[in-house]
């Protein structure tokens, strides 16, 4: 293990093996600049990937976390 991947949030492997589709994500913003830059189209697809899955295991803590503060609401209340 790479002291990156050490330093990262667990990423659930679901998510981590979950094919993208760059496909729609062209018209981005971020994608543009990198193009602009000349950035290679393996580097966009990385990064499309890496935004693809931060933004899922994002919402599934956030989903989760709200499941949890419901329970505990209705056992409190």
């Amino acid at each position: 293990m790479s002291l990156r991947e050490e330093e990262s949030l667990p990423i659930d492997d679901d998510i981590m093996s979950a094919s993208v589709d760059a496909s729609g994500y062209q018209n981005r913003l971020f994608v543009h600049q990198l193009k602009i830059i000349e950035v290679v189209n393996t580097r966009i697809f990385h990064a499309i990937r890496n935004l693809y899955r931060a933004y899922e295991q994002r919402s599934r803590w956030m989903r989760e976390d709200a499941k949890k503060t419901a329970a505990n609401a209705i056992q409190v209340g």
